[in-house]
């Protein structure tokens, strides 16, 4: 296994106590690590983990799509775009709880409201960012949204397009939903 042919590639790597991780590798050849870490081997570094040759179960470069749109039935998530920064402020930065709750409030005037939209939007020029804006049918502003964990619907896995990213989004929707009717 070449392990320096992954060097600055997105990858998937699962060690062999079947932990995995995922993002951008960076690859240390066997002198760096004896120098800096004590061991004679090369490793992965993803995550601020380093993970030695030896340690590696699989190890797969993943395809990076950017912020593609996502849709279901009654879900869109999509980029941003300039206009969403009005709504943004007027539903979110008037808001003195947004505040409370965050920490900060990138929405607090119209103006910081652009800027931040105009960030997401400029964000996507990288492959790696991932920022969505949420549209459903309805309003959910000024709503009280409780979410909770109930139960892992499946791992992480790898998809080959949009398409089947889709496709798994609506068979998690129902599965989760027979999963929610059980725990009634």
């Amino acid at each position: 296994m070449d392990l320096q042919i992954y060097d600055e590639k997105h990858i998937r790597v699962t060690d062999i106590y079947g932990e995995t991780h995922t993002g951008v590798a960076e690859y240390y050849n066997s002198d760096h690590c004896l120098h800096e870490y004590g061991e004679n081997e090369e490793g992965i570094k993803v995550e601020d983990f380093l993970i030695y040759k030896p340690q590696i179960a699989s190890i797969e470069e993943v395809e990076v799509h950017g912020t593609a749109e996502l849709r279901t039935e009654r879900l869109v998530l999509r980029r941003y775009r300039p206009e969403d920064a009005a709504s943004l402020y007027r539903n979110l930065g008037s808001d003195p709880a947004m505040y409370k709750y965050s920490g900060w409030n990138p929405y607090a005037s119209l103006e910081m409201a652009q800027e931040t939209v105009n960030r997401f939007i400029e964000s996507y020029e990288d492959e790696h960012s991932y920022s969505w804006m949420i549209d459903v049918d309805g309003d959910l502003y000024g709503k009280v949204l409780m979410v909770e964990f109930v139960d892992r619907i499946r791992d992480v896995c790898k998809f080959e397009g949009v398409e089947r990213l889709v496709r798994q989004l609506n068979d998690d929707r129902t599965t989760a939903r027979l999963m929610l009717d059980t725990k009634k």
